[in-house]
């Protein structure tokens, strides 16, 4: 049976899997961002390693690192649409080449740090060629609806997804929401799970955010209100920003 579940937030996917006692678990992760804050990768030797994050418990931008930790992930592909992806992400992964994890490199040379195995692969949208036997499907809503893009274009970014030919269906599919990262188009994103669910013949199945994650939403909601907050928040954004554009990490 294949089935669609279906969150508010991406962390809630720890949850379910969980419950479910999955474990190495092989992700296609369609998303504009990574979701993997805190982790440091080395490509060549396709080792993680867990650094620091300013937020220990898992969010949504690091519930994958926490997957991967938990081991209910042993395997990630991410596909990202331009914009997207690093270049475009605060709070991102980094690499073995980046300026940033210099520090995390030289630490680990004093320590027994010997990191654990990850397969790891970035794909552009261009480039994605479908799903692989085996892979779970798991959708960020801002990958067709992201803020960064204009709010005429996810319609036809939900239609050239669906009229793809895929040779290959997922027995579970996520799909979550992400109310701070997406424009509001609720009405669009449920239109969209319908569809899929017709794609894919598969039952639509809602998760249902424990206490600690709504406690979370309604407290992150209060911050930013502040004044302060916003521009301290505006400010070092774009700060980033313009490192990233210059390829410095």
């Amino acid at each position: 049976m294949n089935v669609i579940y279906v969150a508010r937030w991406h962390n809630q996917l720890l949850d379910l899997w969980h419950e479910q006692e999955a474990m190495g678990l092989h992700v296609l992760h369609l998303d504009f961002h990574c979701d993997l804050r805190g982790l440091l990768i080395d490509r060549k030797k396709q080792r993680a390693h867990r650094i620091w994050d300013r937020f220990s418990d898992p969010d949504p931008g690091n519930f994958l690192t926490h997957a991967l930790l938990m081991g209910h992930v042993a395997s990630i592909r991410w596909v990202h649409d331009e914009p997207g992806g690093r270049r475009y992400d605060i709070g991102t992964v980094k690499y073995e080449t980046d300026l940033s994890a210099l520090p995390y490199r030289v630490a680990r040379a004093f320590q027994s740090d010997s990191g654990f195995s990850i397969s790891y692969e970035v794909i552009p949208y261009a480039h994605w060629d479908g799903l692989q036997q085996g892979e779970v499907l798991d959708i960020d809503w801002d990958f067709f609806a992201s803020t960064e893009y204009p709010p005429g274009s996810i319609e036809p970014r939900i239609e050239r997804f669906l009229d793809r030919a895929f040779q290959v269906i997922p027995q579970q599919t996520y799909i979550s929401y992400s109310p701070d990262y997406s424009h509001d188009s609720e009405e669009l994103y449920r239109q969209f799970i319908d569809l899929l669910a017709g794609k894919f013949q598969a039952d639509v199945i809602e998760l249902n955010p424990n206490e600690e994650m709504v406690a979370a939403a309604i407290s992150q909601e209060g911050d930013e209100s502040s004044p302060l907050h916003r521009l301290a928040r505006r400010t070092y954004h774009a700060t980033n920003r313009e490192l990233r554009k210059r390829g410095i990490y």
